[in-house]
């Protein structure tokens, strides 16, 4: 069930080629042209973003970007979302200050269709939109600590489904994993004063911008500060290593032609398979580096193999390099307002439905009030969670709670089991179409909870489960 592979630590004395470096500053990510702009409909004009219906400007991580389109398709017309990805904690420092974003980086606004197309919009200049939603692949505590940002109580933080972050390299690459030392040196040292090979080339290693959710997670699996990752610095112009987006790193990485072996960048789990399931070219694949954690003797991919996509590895807590997406808003009293509140609750509900509160343990907040009627309401049907989860897990490629045996309340930090009073597991596996060696799912099928027998005595979602 667990894919394992045995991994050569670096020597302990490696670890201080790069320390000491200044701490990062927050400053807007240079990368123009890095948006992944989506695509525009055909015979379709641009809009003014605040004239879609019910707008909610959504803005941060770009490795969220397929779970927001799936969300998009889930609500259906009633909410448009208004999406941008400057970086994870870029979106959460314009939200917190009030502002649209307008970092080279975040590029055009793009609308996420209902349809589950993306098109562009247009900002209103003379009324600009300030962020209703940061979205960060990070703790808020990560964005507060490394980039000195103050988040009052005021703003509320819900937990949506769990992605993990990976090292990735070229599908022809002969190399299979990675332990935390050595991507400790490949990151901070950049084959300058010290080198791990194969990755030995300088411009083969890419990194993303310090404010990168995608860095700032590994960072912390690997104990490397974002002021430490070479190449990464937002000061000045970005080097060639630095790529300003999720589609621009896979990019870089898949598409190399020489230095093969030497080639490495970093990904989220769902950039990977949405990128190896189209790529540009066949021959254009990525293959995720198995990790070994500083506490482990081997390293795990985060699935049970190399083309498997069922996440069991994340989801029991064996692959170290996960966590959820944070959605952060700002309340009063406990509930979004301004003129997009009523949006704004309606998107967060289907998070706080779907997340790690049916369990009271960690995460998100209570349904918020005042959502759109005839959508989530103060409560999300059975019906629309089904929804959700099956886009959460395709096309989305993350995790929701529900097929989730492990959890955390910080980066990357100690794991804790995890039991939804509502699991998912069958659901998920089946459409993901990655049924885990060992499972039994295809016994497990069902119309009512009578026809179900122990220890799986429930039927959620088609399958028996144990509650």
């Amino acid at each position: 069930m667990r894919n394992k592979v045995k991994v050569a630590p670096i020597a302990a004395g490696l670890l201080a080629a790069t320390a000491a470096l200044a701490a990062p500053r927050l400053a807007a990510a240079q990368d123009a042209g890095t948006q992944d702009a989506g695509t525009q409909e055909a015979g379709t004009s641009t809009p003014l973003c605040s004239t879609l219906t019910n707008p909610v400007f959504i803005s941060g991580s770009s490795a969220s970007k397929p779970v927001l389109v799936a969300l998009a398709a889930t609500l259906g017309a009633n909410v448009s979302i208004i999406y941008q990805s400057p970086d994870s904690c870029l979106g959460v420092q314009d939200m917190l200050l009030a502002q649209p974003s307008t970092e080279t980086a975040a590029g055009s606004p793009t609308y996420l269709n209902p349809n589950g197309t993306t098109s562009t919009c247009t900002l209103d200049t003379s009324n600009p939109q300030p962020i209703d939603i940061a979205v960060s692949d990070v703790f808020p505590a990560t964005c507060a600590n490394n980039f000195s940002l103050t988040i009052p109580s005021t703003v509320v933080e819900v937990q949506g489904p769990i992605q993990a972050m990976t090292i990735a390299v070229p599908a022809a690459s002969n190399q299979s994993s990675i332990s935390a030392q050595a991507a400790y040196v490949v990151f901070g040292a950049d084959a300058t004063t010290y080198t791990v090979a194969p990755w030995s080339v300088p411009a083969s290693i890419f990194v993303r911008a310090e404010t990168s959710g995608t860095l700032n997670m590994i960072g912390a699996a690997i104990g490397l500060g974002p002021g430490l990752w070479v190449n990464a610095s937002t000061s000045g112009s970005p080097p060639a290593q630095q790529q300003g987006a999720t589609g621009k790193m896979a990019g870089a990485v898949a598409q190399a032609t020489s230095n093969i072996d030497a080639t490495i960048g970093i990904l989220s789990a769902e950039a990977v398979a949405g990128w190896n399931a189209a790529p540009a070219d066949a021959t254009d694949q990525l293959k995720i580096l198995a990790f070994q954690a500083n506490d482990q003797s081997c390293g795990y991919l985060p699935d049970s193999s190399s083309t498997a996509l069922d996440k069991i590895n994340v989801r029991q807590g064996r692959y170290a390099i996960w966590g959820p997406l944070h959605f952060l808003t700002k309340t009063t009293g406990g509930q979004p307002t301004g003129p997009d509140a009523a949006a704004i609750a309606t998107v967060l509900n289907y998070f706080i439905a779907t997340g790690s509160l049916q369990t009271g343990s960690v995460g998100s907040p209570a349904p918020f009030t005042g959502a759109i009627a005839g959508d989530a309401g103060a409560s999300v049907t059975t019906a629309q969670m089904q929804a959700l989860i099956a886009a959460e897990a395709k096309p989305g490629y993350v995790v929701p709670w529900c097929a989730m045996e492990a959890q955390r309340t910080s980066e990357v930090g100690a794991e804790s089991s995890y039991s939804s009073t509502e699991p998912c597991q069958c659901f998920y596996e089946t459409t993901m179409g990655a049924t885990v060696p060992g499972s039994n799912c295809s016994t497990r099928t069902c119309t009512t909870s009578s026809t179900c027998t122990a220890p799986y005595t429930t039927c959620r979602y088609g399958y028996c489960e144990v509650q």
